[in-house]
């Protein structure tokens, strides 16, 4: 099969050979996380871990504020394919809990039975995937006769392209045919006004997914050593309070998803490459107004920022774009900071190593906060980001590297 089939991008098919299946986080038979759950991992390929930041509550031993984690993850492996996800349940208690486990393993279940054979196609199937995932949350609250929750989801694909010079219908070269169009691979997604005609040649791996509120995606390319935000400004806002968009009963009384926020992505990849999916509880420990820096502080990016002061609300109101814009700067030089070292020793298990410096560093971060509420048990704790840094939440990263699994096995 060639590359693309009248301009449009192909990926390629393998004997669906499933390496890997990884849900969680386990909890303790109480489902308190006074020990940290167990991470999951294949291998040094994929891992996945799940930390929660907030303190141990005073009048219960054995617990912690927050209690059950309400965040999930699921992936499954195979030879040239990766399906991943994350899901945050919104809020405390069972009920997101229970939204978060359901929607996060329908959507891979789904899309493991479901994939497209082309770039193109695997949009609609993200789509139903998700479609898939809320409407197990309705149906797994309905099994519990309960209430159902809401979740946040990111979930993606790791496709393997075909760039094999097969021929199109008119007999010419399938990557001469999309060349001679005058498009580039991502227009096949993203159409012919977007900023990825000057990408240039087909990659070898393309990273595709979908994200309803405000779980994120990263991308670390090994050779430029530089993380990408492939989900940057998804949530909309800068509320941390508002996810921008929710599965699960939200709008109506018809139980219907939160989708205003609800955006595609896709983004290339190398051979070395990782991907690094993640709850805010990651983020928000990686965002500037959350780490105790000020406009001021940006004044090199943005004068007009620079001149709000110590307001960040002020700076948000009327220059919303600029904001963001430094919002994920400091997003991506923290990440690379903390990213770059691991990978330059070489361990053999960079997914593993990536997950505990990303969960060590939101801990550690937010030990200040959890000291002032062991301190101050019935106090309000300050909005102080200098004295308190971070924001204490349900805390996941998954970490995949983009290689083969195993020997190519191609469909006959």
């Amino acid at each position: 099969m060639g590359c693309c089939e009248d301009g449009v991008l192909r990926m390629c098919l393998y004997k669906q050979k499933i390496l890997c299946s990884i849900d969680g986080p386990e909890l303790s038979s109480d489902l308190t996380s006074v020990i940290d759950p167990k991470e999951e991992t294949f291998g040094n390929l994929l891992c996945a871990k799940t930390i929660s930041t907030y303190p141990l509550m005073a009048r219960t031993p054995g617990a912690r504020m927050g209690d059950p984690i309400c965040d999930r993850f699921s992936a499954l492996v195979f030879p040239q394919c990766v399906i991943a996800c994350v899901t945050d349940g919104c809020s405390w208690g069972s009920r997101p809990r229970n939204a978060a486990i359901h929607a996060s393993t329908s959507f891979v279940d789904f899309l493991s039975n479901n994939l497209s054979a082309s770039v193109k196609g695997m949009s609609k199937k993200l789509l139903k995937g998700v479609t898939a995932a809320h409407n197990s949350v309705l149906e797994g609250a309905a099994k519990l006769e309960v209430d159902a929750g809401t979740t946040t989801l990111i979930g993606g694909v790791l496709m393997r392209l075909d760039r094999k010079k097969g021929k199109n219908k008119g007999g010419r070269s399938a990557h001469a045919s999309l060349v001679a169009k005058g498009k580039a691979w991502g227009e096949d997604w993203f159409g012919s006004d977007s900023n990825y005609d000057k990408l240039g040649p087909i990659p070898k791996w393309a990273f595709a997914c979908i994200s309803v509120g405000d779980c994120k995606a990263f991308h670390y390319n090994i050779k430029d050593k530089a993380i990408t935000d492939i989900t940057e400004g998804n949530r909309g806002n800068f509320n941390p309070t508002d996810p921008g968009g929710r599965l699960g009963p939200t709008l109506g009384d018809k139980g219907l998803p939160d989708t205003r926020n609800m955006d595609l992505f896709v983004h290339p990849c190398d051979d070395g490459d990782l991907i690094i999916l993640c709850s805010d509880g990651v983020h928000d420990c990686l965002d500037p107004t959350h780490t105790g820096k000020f406009p001021k502080d940006f004044g090199n990016i943005s004068s007009n920022v620079f001149k709000c002061g110590d307001d960040w609300h002020k700076a948000e109101e009327e220059f919303p774009h600029e904001v963001e814009a430094i919002i994920s700067q400091f997003r991506r030089q923290k990440l690379e900071s903390l990213i770059v070292p691991i990978v330059s020793r070489s361990s053999g298990n960079t997914p593993h190593e990536v997950a505990k410096t990303l969960t060590d560093y939101c801990y550690q971060l937010t030990q200040s906060s959890r000291d002032w509420m062991a301190e101050n048990p019935k106090g309000q704790m300050p909005k102080d980001y200098v004295a308190l840094p971070g924001k204490m939440d349900h805390t996941t990263v998954l970490v995949f590297e983009v290689r083969r699994a195993s020997p190519k096995i191609t469909v006959e």
